[in-house]
């Protein structure tokens, strides 16, 4: 039989609510390091988190963070949820979030409350903050080789793989007792009869491979 679902985890104040009610929206600066010009590039990563989940509904990528990111980002988001609108998008007090076209937009064309997060209540976005600072954790800056078209194609496709492979490492792990893959691999510190029992499964497995690799050998 299947297991209950766990409770979505809250902290401070926050506000149980069901997923896809608020969606929660911040910009954050992502740096770009490109090695043979030696410069370094800021762009703006717009972010849109449902609340409850913490799941990214939309990312959007401009040079700084304006009102068009937002509203892209909202679009993008209403997409994710299958066309349906949430309640509320949740923002910080930064001017753009207030911009006329932007508000009318989200209140009066979707018809969604746009809510202001509380100065002094920082549990009113943690789960965006929380989002930004793991990527910094997990992944930082972004390392571009710029000295040709070809260099450049390969190092985004080796950040990207890196991005996949990081996020995949840190995650937690039920059947690894809440740690990350990366976690057990750096603390794990084998007792004598583990390495025991680990190096008498290598002889063996070596002994049933010998021959299969001596048939692979010989010439055909």
């Amino acid at each position: 039989s299947r297991r209950p679902r766990k409770p979505f985890r809250f902290r401070g104040e926050t506000h149980p609510l069901a997923p896809g009610t608020m969606l929660v929206t911040d910009g954050k600066s992502v740096d770009v390091q490109l090695l043979a010009s030696d410069q370094l590039l800021h762009f703006n990563w717009q972010a849109i988190v449902d609340q409850t989940t913490g799941c990214d509904t939309a990312v959007v990528v401009n040079h700084h963070e304006c009102a068009s990111g937002v509203a892209e980002a909202f679009r993008l988001s209403v997409n994710t949820l299958g066309g349906v609108l949430p309640d509320a998008l949740l923002h910080d007090g930064k001017p753009c979030n207030g911009e006329a076209n932007l508000v009318r937009l989200i209140q009066q064309d979707f018809g969604v409350d746009l809510l202001k997060a509380s100065p002094f209540k920082p549990e009113n976005k943690a789960i965006i903050e929380g989002s930004f600072g793991l990527f910094e954790q997990r992944f930082g800056s972004i390392r571009l080789d710029d000295s040709s078209t070809q260099t450049l194609i390969h190092s985004a496709v080796h950040e990207i793989i890196r991005a996949y492979t990081s996020a995949t490492n840190s995650v937690p792990r039920i059947d690894l007792n809440g740690k990350s893959r990366l976690a057990v691999l750096n603390d794990y510190c084998p007792s004598l009869e583990q390495q025991q029992r680990d190096l008498a499964f290598l002889e063996r497995l070596k002994l049933t491979m010998s021959p299969l690799l001596g048939a692979s050998l010989t010439p055909q």
